[in-house]
C-alpha cells in the first residue's frame, strides 16, 4: 500500500507537469482509472502492461543517453558529502527491493518445471543488474544538469596585481551562487527529480526542449507501468491470502456476501466478491492517504516505504526461507531447489535489510528530536 501511495504521488506530479495543471486534481483521476482497470480488466491490462514495460525499458535507455548528452553541455559541478550516504542507501533498498512483491505475481504465470524456473531466476537477476546500472547512470545524468543545493559555494581563482614586484598572481576565493531550481528545493516541496530537471532544460537550454518532453513522456509511462504492476501484485497477494483462509471461514463470508451485495450480483461467487471488495478497500486507502498528503512523496518514500519494505525482506522473507526447509514442508516437490551453499546466503537478508530498518528508525527519531528542540527553542525565544 505504501509503495502504491508513492507511485500515486509521483505519477500525479508527472502527469501534472505534462498537462500543465496542479497535481492535486490529477490524484483521483490517476488513482481510480488505474485501480479500476486492475480490478475490472485484469485480463486486458496484463498484456498491455507487458508491452508498456518493454517500451519503458527502451525509453529509459534512450532518456539516460540523451540526458547525458545535455549534461555534457551543461556540466554542472557536483560536491560529495559521504556523511549523507544514509538517504541514498534507503532509496536504493526501495528502488531494488520492491521486486520481492512482484516476483510471486510473475511466477504464477510460468510453468513450474526446472527449465522455466531456471530462466525465471536468470531474468530476475538480469533485470535487477540492469536496473542497478541504469539507476546509477540516471542519477549521474541528473546531477550533471540540476544543482544539488539552492546556494552553492564555488572556488574561483582571481588575478591579483602586485605593483612591488610587477607580477600577477592568483588568489583563491569563494563565490556563492544562488539557484531558484535545485534538488534541495524539490525535496522540500516533495517533488520528483524530473520536475527540476525539465524546468532547467526548458528555461535555460531551449534547444534541448525536446529532451524535456521525452523525459516527461518517459516518466509518465514509467510510473503508470509501475503502478499497474505493483497494483496487480497487491491484488494477487490479497487473492492468495483470502484463498488460503477461505475454507475455514467460508460460512460467515457467504452470509456477509448475501447481506451486502444486491440481487444482481448473486451470480458472483462469494470468494471473488470478497477479494474484489478487499482490493477495492486497499486502493481506497491509497487514494485517501495520497489526497490528504499530496506533497508527501519524499517523506512517504524515505520513511514509510523504506521501513515497511526493508522489514518485509529482512524479517518476513527471511522467516519464509527458514520455514521452506522445515520438516512440515519437506514433502513438497521443488522443481529447482537452491544449493545448500547458495541457500546459506539468506543470512545476509536480516544483516543488510534490518540494518537499514535500524538506521531508518534511528534517523527518524533523531529528526523528531531535532524538530522538537527547534520548536521549543522558537517558543522560548518568543516568550
Amino acid at each position: 500500500v505504501s509503495i502504491g501511495i508513492s507511485y500515486v504521488l509521483a505519477g500525479s506530479e508527472a502527469y501534472a507537469a505534462l498537462l500543465h495543471t496542479s497535481h492535486i486534481y490529477v490524484i483521483p483521476v490517476f488513482t481510480w482509472t488505474l485501480s479500476l482497470s486492475i480490478l475490472l480488466a485484469q485480463v486486458i491490462i496484463q498484456p498491455i502492461t507487458s508491452l508498456l514495460t518493454l517500451l519503458k525499458g527502451i525509453l529509459l535507455i534512450i532518456t539516460v543517453a540523451v540526458t547525458f548528452v545535455v549534461g555534457s553541455e551543461v556540466h554542472q559541478e557536483t560536491t560529495n558529502d559521504f556523511t549523507q550516504i544514509g538517504k541514498p542507501f534507503l532509496m536504493g533498498t526501495v528502488a531494488l527491493g520492491g521486486i520481492v512483491n512482484v516476483m510471486p505475481f510473475i511466477f504464477s504465470e510460468i510453468s513450474h518445471n526446472k527449465t522455466q524456473v531456471m530462466w525465471f531466476r536468470r531474468v530476475v537477476l538480469g533485470g535487477l543488474a540492469t536496473c542497478t546500472v541504469l539507476n546509477v547512470l540516471w542519477c549521474w545524468a541528473v546531477l550533471e544538469i540540476v544543482p544539488q543545493m539552492a546556494v552553492e559555494s564555488v572556488l574561483e581563482e582571481r588575478p591579483l596585481n602586485t605593483s612591488v614586484v610587477r607580477m600577477e598572481t592568483t588568489l583563491p576565493t569563494h563565490t556563492f551562487i544562488y539557484s531558484n531550481i535545485s534538488l534541495e528545493d524539490s525535496e522540500k516541496a516533495g517533488e520528483i527529480a524530473t520536475i527540476p530537471l525539465t524546468k532547467i532544460i526548458t528555461q535555460r537550454y531551449r534547444r534541448f526542449s525536446w529532451v524535456a518532453e521525452l523525459i516527461q513522456i518517459f516518466i509518465t509511462i514509467s510510473i503508470t507501468v509501475s503502478f499497474l504492476v505493483m497494483g496487480s501484485a497487491m491484488k494477487h497477494t490479497i487473492d492468495g491470502l483470502l484463498n488460503a483462509h477461505w475454507k475455514a471461514n467460508a460460512g460467515w463470508l457467504v452470509r456477509i456476501q448475501a447481506r451486502i451485495l444486491p440481487q444482481s450480483f448473486q451470480s458472483c461467487t462469494a470468494r471473488s466478491a470478497t477479494s474484489g471488495f478487499v482490493s477495492f478497500l486497499a486502493f481506497g486507502i491509497i487514494f485517501v492517504v495520497s489526497a490528504c498528503d499530496p506533497k508527501g512523496f519524499v517523506i512517504i518514500l524515505d520513511k514509510v516505504v523504506s521501513f515497511s519494505l526493508n522489514t518485509e525482506v529482512g524479517f518476513f522473507i527471511f522467516l519464509m526461507l527458514r520455514a521452506s526447509r522445515s520438516e512440515r514442508l519437506k514433502h513438497l516437490t521443488v522443481p529447482l531447489p537452491a544449493r545448500e551453499k547458495l541457500f546459506r546466503l539468506h543470512w545476509l537478508l536480516p544483516v543488510y535489510f534490518l540494518f537499514a530498518v535500524a538506521y531508518d528508525v534511528s534517523q527518524s527519531l533523531l529528526d523528531i528530536s531535532k524538530s522538537l528542540s527547534h520548536s521549543l527553542h522558537t517558543n522560548t525565544s518568543l516568550l
